[in-house]
């Protein structure tokens, strides 16, 4: 998609010019690429999610732990119901 092709674009231009392009990256741009490796089957094995609760946030009777979260999601997305989502807030 288009967020590919606008960091492809970037990055040669880095390669073109490297003293004059300064590539930065925030917060919110590097936990994103850090989740994907987060939820690979390694990561999981270890049992790390399943002690992980639910957002401190929602109220404890609202409450679901991440592991719930994504088990219904996958639940949902196999049974063709495909819309997932939790009232967690977030964002």
């Amino acid at each position: 998609g288009g967020s590919i092709r606008v960091a492809r674009s970037l990055v040669a231009l880095k390669r073109k010019y490297p003293q004059r392009v300064c590539l930065l990256m925030g917060n919110r741009d590097i936990n994103k690429m850090r989740l994907s490796s987060e939820l690979t089957a390694a990561q999981l094995a270890d049992g790390r999610l399943d002690r992980v609760a639910g957002p401190y946030w929602v109220p404890e009777a609202k409450r679901v732990s991440p592991l719930d979260f994504l088990n219904s999601l996958c639940a949902a997305e196999t049974s063709g119901g495909g819309g997932g989502g939790g009232g967690s807030g977030g964002g």
